[in-house]
Formats: structure tokens, C-alpha cells, sequence
């Protein structure tokens, strides 16, 4: 297997695991932080969602110019008041398959293609959508830490709850 082929195919692979990471999540727990300085699962899929339509911007870019000037990443975007964070999951998963659709239509020597990236150098498509991986990887594993987190805490709350003999506290 190409290393392309294995980029898209983890690139196809995120949307089923976020959306199986937020299965079954309520919208006040996906506005829910577990610590003031961490992301809630809204926040982290609202990012997702921004930086793929970044990168989108970045790889047409690449495609279409020579050696542009890549900007950096916009800030975290926040679980938007009012959208599901299922929604913004299928959202997600929308612009995903977007991405993918370009990159499956590409030569081998598009994906050779060069940028100029303001904080990372000259940079290839290749490693570009390298970087993309890299980044879904980060967030899946956000998620599934946040999902421990939780778990952890209704662990600690039935556990401090029950007496010596096993019996429950009132």
C-alpha cells in the first residue's frame, strides 16, 4: 500500500470515529468540559470543522498555484449555540468526504506539489495532508481522553458512595 493510500484511508477512517466517540452524547455534556482549560467534545468537533475547510483552502492552493504562501490555522472554533454537536459531527463528516474527493483526483505528482507554509517552511501536499492526519489523531484521542475522564468520574462517584460492606451510602 502506497503511502498515499494509507493517508486517505485514515483520513476517511475520522468521521466514524468521532461520530462513535459522540454516540449517545447529550448537548449539555457536549458543551462539557472536564477542567477549565480543556476543550468540551462541541468545541473539539467545531475545530475539526474549521481547520478542514482550512486545509481544503490550503490544498486547492497547492493544486492551483505555484509554491503559494500558506497562512497559519485559524484559532479553535467553539460548539456553535444552537447545532447538535451531531450535527456538527455530520457536518464534519460532509467537508471530509469533500477533502477526499480532491486528494483521490490527484497525480502522484500533485501530491508532490510545494507550498510555502509561514511557520513551517517550504512544505509538499504529501506533507501537508500528513499534518491533517497528525491532527485528526490529536482530537480522536482528545475525545476518547475526555470520554475516560467521564468515565472515571461516575466510577469515583458509585465508588464513594458505598460502605465498607458493600452496602450503598444513603
Amino acid at each position: 500500500m502506497t503511502q498515499r493510500a494509507v493517508l486517505l484511508q485514515a483520513l476517511a477512517s475520522t468521521p466514524a470515529d468521532i461520530e462513535r466517540l459522540i454516540r449517545g452524547l447529550d448537548e449539555s455534556n457536549a458543551a462539557r468540559q472536564t477542567d477549565a482549560s480543556a476543550w468540551s467534545p462541541g468545541a473539539l468537533i467545531g475545530h475539526l470543522l474549521a481547520v478542514e475547510h482550512a486545509y481544503q483552502g490550503h490544498i486547492r492552493r497547492i493544486i492551483e498555484e505555484n509554491e503559494p504562501l500558506l497562512t497559519a490555522f485559524p484559532p479553535p472554533a467553539e460548539h456553535q449555540p444552537g447545532v447538535s454537536v451531531a450535527t456538527a459531527a455530520e457536518r464534519f463528516r460532509q467537508s471530509r468526504e469533500a477533502t477526499l474527493s480532491i486528494l483521490r483526483g490527484l497525480s502522484a505528482g500533485d501530491w508532490q506539489r510545494k507550498a510555502m507554509h509561514e511557520t513551517r517552511g517550504r512544505i509538499s501536499l504529501r506533507t501537508l495532508v500528513q499534518r491533517l492526519v497528525e491532527h485528526d489523531i490529536e482530537h480522536t484521542n482528545q475525545l476518547v481522553e475526555i470520554r475516560q475522564t467521564w468515565r472515571n468520574s461516575r466510577a469515583a462517584a458509585v465508588i464513594s458512595t458505598t460502605t465498607e460492606d458493600g452496602g450503598r451510602l444513603p
